[in-house]
């Protein structure tokens, strides 16, 4: 089985607050995730839950490959995962 094709983006909505996970890979824009809840966890799940593909690509390439690329591959998911990405 395979998951829904990354990137994936967490859109935060102030209108009944709520965030939605989305895929956007430049094929199709599919909606991965609702979250009804726009609390700090919320957010930071949000966060989470977009940066899974990102995370599963990273551990892959230090999986079979480590170097100072992958490396930096893995801590631009960890940022991703943990909101604190630019």
């Amino acid at each position: 089985m395979k998951h829904t094709p990354g990137p994936w983006k967490a859109e935060h909505y102030n209108i009944h607050p709520h965030i939605e996970i989305w895929s956007d890979n430049g094929e199709t824009n599919t909606r991965i995730c609702y979250l009804q809840d726009h609390v700090v966890e919320s957010c930071a799940n949000a966060n989470l839950l977009a940066a899974a593909p990102d995370l599963l690509n990273a551990c892959k390439n230090i999986v079979w490959n480590r170097n100072d690329a992958t490396v930096r591959l893995a801590m631009a998911a960890i940022a991703k995962a943990e909101g604190t990405n630019s």
